[in-house]
């Protein structure tokens, strides 16, 4: 049985657009940063902001959203979440349509950035946008193709082409290493 480290919290304050810079940039790092349930939010600041039914990658521009709204933030270096990950959830469940809800979410995010200045946030929504066909063929690649309406052959070989033409983007990002190799 592993125990955690103990580890000095490090606090670091946010306000305003360095909340969404700040998103954004910890985001292309990894996929995590999107994820709702790795924050606490007050009601206030939710307020009428829904997840999207029906997709999957809603929190996405949902996170975006409501982090838009923040006047400000406090960001913990310790890890006080941890995630079960369920053999067999959609996460870990071979490529059906429905994944590509992955580009609607993305296509939004790129929109929502598309006119801030401030910092790294218009980049990196285009970044985030320019991920998508790596994060699919990461997964065909770890789960295969579950879904027997897709054509394996022209999926991946559509994804392939769009990656290629977005390596320069994604090689100018703060992305992981281990996700550049791929």
């Amino acid at each position: 049985k592993k125990t955690a480290k103990l580890v000095k919290e490090k606090l670091r304050f946010l306000r305003d657009k360095e909340i969404l810079d700040f998103l954004m940039i910890n985001s292309t790092k990894t996929d995590l940063y999107f994820s709702s349930c790795r924050c606490l939010y007050s009601k206030e600041l939710i307020g009428e902001e829904r997840f999207p039914e029906g997709r999957i990658a809603e929190d996405i521009t949902w996170k975006y959203k409501v982090f838009h709204k923040a006047k400000s933030m406090v960001d913990s270096n310790v890890i006080k979440y941890y995630y079960f990950i369920n053999i067999g959830s959609i996460t870990t469940f071979g490529l059906r349509k429905r994944d590509f809800d992955l580009y609607t979410a993305s296509s939004e995010l790129k929109d929502l950035t598309s006119s801030e200045t401030y910092g790294q946030i218009k980049k990196m929504g285009k970044v985030k946008h320019a991920r998508t066909s790596l994060s699919l063929l990461c997964k065909i690649a770890y789960y295969g193709i579950s879904d027997p309406e897709i054509d394996k052959k022209s999926t991946i070989k559509k994804l392939k082409k769009e990656l290629r033409g977005n390596t320069m983007l994604l090689l100018s990002s703060p992305m992981a290493l281990s996700r550049k190799i791929l």
